[in-house]
């Protein structure tokens, strides 16, 4: 895997969610303008259910995975949101890392490999997201004891409302599944990449041998230091 393809899945995905400051302007109009006070009244109507489903302990835990369902996806949402210009400014600075091809073969292939383990992490934990989000939103149809993917409260009866309800729902988890890896790959990756170059380092320094040119010597010592910090 190339150090490019490293984050290639996340500022794609980034930027087809609507969320990355230079995603395109109809997208970051529907995610931003549209589907977040969506996202916001639906959370609402989760919090208000636990008025009507407070006299049985069931209705309780019902309720409170509602809330932890909708509370992940707004706190992923207003991350990607309140912070996209930082998250864009690290994965741009990611340049200026430094490159570790030139230490070793063995070494190299190391750290490639401990990149390819955290990416197939992260795609693991992506087909699991889209395996439960499946079945949250496939079950109410096949079944009478689910009518929504989520618990939320129903001011009407009214099956329009009722319908355009589970369709927002069924968005909303489906966005989940998108604003997963920017989220959780970003944070994930640039962890991966922080002790990678602490390993670049020690392994750089492990390279200066401060012989008769001393000189020389600490310029390089110097360069490392200016390099990180």
């Amino acid at each position: 895997m190339t150090d490019q393809n490293y984050f290639d899945v996340i500022v794609k995905v980034y930027n087809a969610v609507g969320l990355k400051r230079s995603s395109p302007f109809p997208l970051k109009i529907i995610s931003q303008y549209v589907l977040f006070p969506l996202l916001l009244a639906l959370c609402g109507m989760v919090v208000i259910n636990l008025k009507y489903k407070s006299q049985d302990v069931f209705g309780v835990v019902e309720v409170f995975e509602s809330v932890a369902s909708f509370g992940q996806m707004l706190i992923r949402k207003l991350i990607l949101i309140l912070y996209s210009s930082k998250i864009e400014k690290i994965i741009t600075e990611r340049s200026l890392f430094w490159s570790y091809d030139d230490l070793g073969g063995d070494f190299s292939s190391r750290l490639n490999m401990k990149k390819n383990q955290v990416f197939t992490r992260l795609k693991l934990f992506w087909l699991m997201c889209c395996t439960a989000v499946t079945l949250l939103i496939v079950t109410p149809i096949f079944t009478e004891e689910k009518s929504l993917p989520s618990s939320c409260w129903m001011p009407t009866d009214n099956k329009l409302f009722f319908t355009v309800v589970y369709i927002l729902q069924s968005i909303f988890f489906i966005e989940l599944i998108l604003i997963s890896p920017p989220t959780d790959g970003f944070f994930l990756f640039i962890c991966t990449d922080l002790e990678i170059q602490l390993q670049v380092l020690s392994k750089t320094l492990q390279n200066v041998h401060i012989g008769s040119n001393q000189e020389k010597s600490f310029q390089k010592l110097k360069q490392f230091t200016t390099d990180f910090c």
